[in-house]
């Protein structure tokens, strides 16, 4: 991976990692895996084809993130 890609990709590696996921990065793949609890929740572009897709990925991991939180929140709910 070279260096500008690297610097485009290692920030939302970071910021999946602080939010509790788990990034692995699978032989033969050309993405970053991210799962929150066991549960895919996103992938982000080994090699980024521009600027926005990093964001992008971001973006789907964030609202996927999001949508469990509810889903567990409500599952609480009906639970009790």
């Amino acid at each position: 991976m070279t260096a500008s890609r690297d610097a485009a990709v290692r920030p939302v590696l970071d910021w999946a990692r602080e939010q509790g996921c788990e990034v692995t990065f699978a032989h033969g793949s050309k993405h970053w895996r991210v799962t929150y609890c066991g549960r895919f929740v996103g992938s982000v572009p080994s090699t980024p084809s521009d600027r926005r897709s990093t964001l992008n990925a971001k973006s789907f991991i964030r609202r996927n993130l999001a949508r469990l939180a509810a889903d567990e929140s409500a599952a609480e709910e009906v639970s009790t």
